[in-house]
């Protein structure tokens, strides 16, 4: 039986770091939100949803319970100067067929340097370890960033779903791509 205690709460990369998420960055966490809140909010929902450090608070607790729940397990990127600069995680868990989705956001400035397609990799190698089978990504089929990121760490495109998701009143379409344990 999967708990809380099977993924670990740091993991660590070359030039970063992925540390579970704590209420005590919710400072931190909300300063890069708000900096960046046009551009994360085409093509992450909740961002709109943060519009104090109380809100920040409170969907830090909610995903602190998640955690202990084995719901999702939620990091911060950290890079080698300790800052903050994006979020990853695995959530949508599906323990009875063995799947997760997982989603990840950067600030603007830490773009480009392959931080969140290293990401990925790391938390998927706990992720098959623990057990999954099957990883998903799902992003907006105007993110091309995104897409381009989820295929660099060996994600493939398994289609389209049309008018999956509102954002801002705007029906918009999702693109799926998956990445399948394999013991080779």
């Amino acid at each position: 039986m999967l708990t809380p205690q099977n993924i670990p709460e740091l993991l660590l990369g070359k030039n970063f770091s992925l540390r579970r998420v704590w209420l005590e960055q919710a400072e931190e966490l909300f300063d890069i939100i708000s900096k960046d809140r046009e551009r994360l909010a085409k093509f992450l929902p909740w961002v709109d949803e943060i519009k104090s450090i109380e809100d920040q608070k409170f969907a830090l607790k909610n995903l602190s319970r998640k955690w202990e729940g084995c719901e999702a397990f939620n990091y911060v990127v950290v890079d080698t100067s300790d800052r903050i600069i994006g979020c990853i995680s695995a959530h949508s868990l599906d323990w009875q067929n063995l799947k997760a989705e997982l989603g990840y956001w950067l600030a603007k400035d830490a773009e480009g340097h392959g931080y969140v397609t290293a990401a990925i990799k790391l938390l998927e190698q706990e992720l098959f370890k623990v057990g999954f089978i099957r990883l998903e990504i799902r992003t907006r089929t105007s993110n091309i960033r995104s897409i381009k990121t989820a295929q660099q760490a060996g994600f493939a495109v398994d289609g389209t779903l049309r008018s999956d998701i509102v954002i801002r009143g705007e029906s918009l379409d999702t693109v799926v791509l998956s990445k399948i344990y394999s013991k080779s």
